[in-house]
Order: C-alpha cells, then structure tokens, then sequence
C-alpha cells in the first residue's frame, strides 16, 4: 500500500479548564524531519511529540503545532514604581520632546519587569494525557488522508506502467522490420552502384552487413531489463509497506534502459515509441518523489 508524503491533519479537545488543538501538515522530503511549535513552557514534551509523530510517519518534512488554551489565564501585575522610574528616565534623556504618557505607555510596559504574571498556568505532566490524545488523533487524520492519496497514485502508477508495457511490445515488434527494411535498402543501393560496371551484388557480404547492423541496433536485453523493472515496479506497489525509495531506483533504472534503446535505435517510429516511453517514466519519476 503507498503512502503519500503530502498530508494535513488536526484535532481539537477539551478537558475541564484546557483546550488543546494540534495541527499537522508534512510535505516531501528525503528523511524525517519534524519541526514543532509548542507553547511557552512546555519544551518538554519535544521528545514524546517525536515519538508518536514516528510512530505514524516515517518520511517527510513535518510541521507540528500545539496550541493550549486556559479558561482562566494567568493574573498580571504592573510594577508601579519601576513603570514610574523608566518614565523619569525616558524625561530627562528627552527633555521637553517627550510625547505623552498614553503615546509612551506601550512602550514602557514591554520593558523587562514592568509586567509580571502572578503564577504560570504550564503544567506539562499533567496536561500531557489530553495533548496526548489529541496529537494522536490529528495522526490518524493525516495518515488517512495520506493514504487515500497513496491509493489514488498507485492507480495512476498502473496505468502508465501498463502503457509502457504496450510501447516495449511496439518496440518488439517493430525491431525485425527495421533489421528487414535495412536490409532491402542495402541491397538496391549496392545494385545500383555495381550495376554501370557490370559486377554482381556477393550476398554473403551483404548478409554480413546486415547481420552487424542488427547487432548494432539489438534492444532485445533493454527490454527484457525493463520489463523485468515493470514487473518489480509493480509488484512494490502492491506491498504491504510503502517503499519510495525503491520505486524511485526501479524509475531511475527504467530511464537508464529507455535512454540505451532510443541510442540503439535506427527507426523513426522506434524513436517515437523512446518518446513515449520516457514520458510515462517521467510521470512515473515525479510520482514517486512524493510517495513514503
């Protein structure tokens, strides 16, 4: 079964005072690479996030965020007498240019210390059960909707697979052709040139020539290679566990074989079956770029 790289998944819960919300979003990538957002005081939970993100995905570039949301936030106070000495020392640096208190009031009570929370809400052990739960949810959103993608591809897989199929068997076909047409060409060539001389066509030196050039433009074990690379294509696909990885091989090889044949080809309708043929790989190609 393939799984797609590319997802979205997300969950909300609530429990008591607490709401957790966690969104997750994973886009191609050569290996897993998780970057997370937390909230403010609860870095340690970056460990377990991993975990459980392992546990459901095993490649892509992944985009985990957490949100927590307190029915009853956390009290703040005002340092009166601080707020009153950055004023004193904002008037005497600027003199009679100072602006007015309410111009300046934003900007004095970000400084350090003006503002302080009476106590912090983050208890990461205690609400780690919920978040837990709901990271473990948004995973199963994603994972769903990345395997729905995977089913969609290995359709579209398939059928270029099956049209490549048909374009190796035209090549077959069309190779005895090429080899007989050569063949008749060269003759009448030569009879023409020895025929003002009145000097016999040697057939034997013909059936030789004939012979190199159909060595020369053999595809026959390119493609038994790359029927034999359709054959484990597809048999990949329908594996349990999504390989990428080996499909991505399987394509670079069937490229490698198609690029061999269109070199040895001296046909122009073998040309345009080459032509064909690399297009369907390159859809092939890019497919696979985003599969698990």
């Amino acid at each position: 079964m393939l799984l797609s790289m590319t997802g979205h998944g997300d969950a909300s819960l609530s429990e008591a005072s607490l709401s957790a919300s966690v969104e997750i979003r994973s886009v191609n990538h050569r290996h897993f690479k998780l970057n997370q957002r937390l909230p403010d005081g609860y870095v340690s939970w970056e460990p377990a996030v991993e975990t459980l993100c392992r546990a459901h995905l095993r490649r892509g570039s992944i985009q985990a965020t957490i949100t927590l949301q307190h029915e009853t936030p956390p009290t703040s106070s005002i340092d009166k007498e601080l707020l009153a000495r950055y004023f004193s020392q904002v008037q005497e640096a600027l003199g009679d240019t100072i602006p007015s208190l309410p111009e300046l009031l934003p900007a004095l009570l970000s400084l350090p210390g003006t503002v302080s929370q009476a106590g912090s809400l983050a208890d990461p052990p205690s609400h780690w059960p919920l978040v837990e739960r709901c990271l473990g949810t948004a995973l199963e959103n994603i994972s769903r909707m990345r395997s729905q993608e995977g089913e969609a591809m290995a359709t579209d897989l398939s059928t270029n697979l099956d049209e490549m199929k048909g374009l190796l068997k035209d090549i077959t076909d069309r190779t005895p052709v090429v080899t007989q047409q050569y063949r008749e060409r060269m003759g009448q060539r030569i009879t023409q040139l020895l025929e003002p001389h009145d000097v016999e066509l040697n057939h034997g030196d013909l059936v030789r020539e004939v012979a190199i050039f159909a060595d020369r433009s053999d595809v026959s074990e390119e493609v038994i290679r790359s029927q034999s690379h359709i054959t484990q294509f597809s048999g990949v696909i329908q594996e349990e566990t999504s390989n990428g990885r080996a499909l991505d091989f399987l394509a670079q090889e069937m490229f490698r074989e198609a690029n061999t044949i269109g070199s040895k080809a001296n046909d122009s309708q073998i040309a345009m079956c080459v032509v064909q043929l690399k297009t369907c790989i390159e859809r092939i190609r890019e497919m696979v770029q985003n599969i698990e």
